[in-house]
């Protein structure tokens, strides 16, 4: 019983240990990847398209019941913020990996948090 709360207790943490280093290998492999010529356009949308397959049916099976019908606006919310946000992110990171090394880049991308609270602190959107 004792076992069972401890890995419940685990669970957030082993789940930001896996992200972590799935995110590292996938670093390392954009490094390859670019390195062998690929255009970071092209691997762009093939991390996308991989994504869409993987997590598609679980959205479907999983959110079923509860999605909103789709209308326009709705629709509008989801592809606007869905291309912009992660196409330019993933663009420009695989642009800035071309040049520099697969630790440095995955360094810069763990700092974005506190880039972000430093930004969102100077803007005032973080009041006190």
């Amino acid at each position: 019983m004792e076992l069972s709360n401890s890995l419940k207790q685990m669970k957030p943490y082993l789940a930001v240990i896996f992200l972590r280093l799935s995110h590292a290998v996938l670093s390392i492999i954009a490094k390859y990847a670019l390195n062998q010529g690929m255009s970071y356009y092209t691997f762009s949308v093939y991390r996308n398209a991989i994504a869409a397959v993987a997590f598609v049916p679980f959205a479907i099976l999983l959110e079923r019941n509860t999605r909103p019908r789709m209308t326009l606006a709705i629709l509008y919310k989801i592809v606007l913020p869905g291309l912009s946000g992660p196409v330019i992110e993933q663009n420009l990171f695989y642009f800035g990996m071309k040049y520099i090394t697969a630790t440095f880049a995955i360094s810069i991308y763990n700092m974005l948090p506190a880039i972000t609270f430093v930004l969102a602190w100077m803007l005032r959107y973080l009041i006190y």
